[in-house]
């Protein structure tokens, strides 16, 4: 059986992170864990590419191991789900969009419930630029909310 790819897609504190627990045979590969755990940071510009090289790497060999993966980022933009799509196989790998709309409002109140506060205008400025998934995107299938 060929391996999925998850892609989680939301701004932040629309879920992605709790809905890992559904896919919880999968590896996970966290950006924002990247960053904590080998940089010490939660973010740092100047350490961006470092952080999505190593993503990627990962998420390369997870699926040539036939791995199954959960990418956990917000992936909000065509442009930064094609660059995750580029580094898989679709040919050997079901990639699946599981796709988390929530409000403004909502994603505000839980981010105050967080460890890890996101500022409130990344939250604004990334809800206006969403482009929820679609098929010709190369998705196999969407999911939608939990």
């Amino acid at each position: 059986m060929r391996p999925e790819v998850i892609i989680a897609i939301g701004i932040p504190a629309s879920g992605k992170t709790t809905l890992r627990a559904k896919y919880r045979d999968y590896a996970v590969i966290s950006p924002d864990e990247i960053r904590k755990g080998l940089f010490g940071v939660t973010y740092d510009k100047a350490i961006e590419p470092f952080v999505w090289d190593i993503a990627f790497e990962w998420l390369e060999c997870y699926t040539l191991a036939g791995v199954n993966v959960y990418f956990d980022a917000t992936s909000i933009s065509k442009w930064a789900r094609a660059r995750i799509m580029e580094v898989v196989d679709r040919r050997r790998v079901k990639v699946i969009a599981h796709y988390l709309p929530v409000s403004v409002k909502t994603a505000l109140k839980r981010n105050l419930e967080r460890d890890r506060h996101v500022p409130e205008e990344v939250i604004i400025s990334m809800a206006e630029r969403l482009e929820p998934p679609t098929i010709d995107e190369g998705f196999k299938e969407i999911r939608v909310g939990y």
